[in-house]
């Protein structure tokens, strides 16, 4: 194995160690407070639930570290130009946390699908529209009128 692919096994394995033990360490204190159930939950049932998949989350990295060959690691050094795509994405969820409430839940959330789409995942132009439309009307019924939260209107009157 080459020095580059041995370092992004290394990487890999720490930072899987690193979920891992974060993981044990929020379970070990979410569990000082009462669970309750799923009707009831009580302070410590959902940390711990998602501390649960978190751990998971880090065995299956750890273990996926462990039983990769050279060739998967040599794909995944030359992948590692995406890097621009990566801090895209940041800056578009930057522009989401910062026009949600100027422009409303709706239209900030279709652009993010779009633009999201368009970058990360290139579709044909009607197929991005047609996910972004229906994902921002999505999570606007899930959100405003199944769950009745409050959701920032902007500048749309619903």
């Amino acid at each position: 194995m080459k020095e580059q692919d041995l370092g992004m096994k290394h990487s890999e394995l720490w930072s899987s160690l690193f979920w891992i033990l974060l993981a044990a360490a929020t379970i070990a204190l979410a569990s000082r407070f009462p669970f309750g159930d799923f009707r009831e939950p009580g302070p410590g049932l959902f940390p711990i639930l998602i501390s649960l998949i978190i751990l998971g989350l880090g065995l299956i990295l750890f273990f996926r570290s462990l039983l990769r060959t050279k060739e998967e690691f040599n794909v995944t050094v030359r992948s590692l130009g995406a890097v621009s795509r990566v801090i895209l994405v940041l800056l578009l969820l930057l522009g989401y946390a910062v026009f949600l409430e100027r422009l409303g839940f709706l239209t900030v959330s279709f652009l993010l699908i779009l633009l999201h789409l368009w970058i990360v995942y290139p579709q044909r132009w009607w197929i991005r529209l047609a996910a972004a439309l229906g994902g921002s009307l999505g999570c606007y019924l899930i959100f405003e009128v199944w769950l009745q939260s409050q959701l920032p209107k902007g500048f749309l009157p619903f």
